[in-house]
């Protein structure tokens, strides 16, 4: 939105805040693939903890909105 070029552009609909993870995120393992779950919560939890998604957040939103 910040660019020249995006200047016809506008939000509409309610901003999008809050925790991010809550209700409503998910995502879907096969029940054999218990190893493949706790890779990705270790990712969600260390990218959370070293400030990653917030990085993002600001990257992308301009306001951080992890939870």
């Amino acid at each position: 939105m910040a660019k020249p070029d995006n200047a016809d552009l506008a939000f509409s609909g309610p901003e999008v805040g809050g925790p991010i993870w809550g209700g409503g995120q998910a995502l879907a393992f096969r029940t054999d693939d218990a190893d493949l779950k706790a890779k990705f919560d270790g990712a969600i939890q260390a990218a959370l903890a070293d400030g990653t998604v917030k990085t993002l957040a600001q990257k992308w939103f301009k306001r951080d909105v992890s939870p």
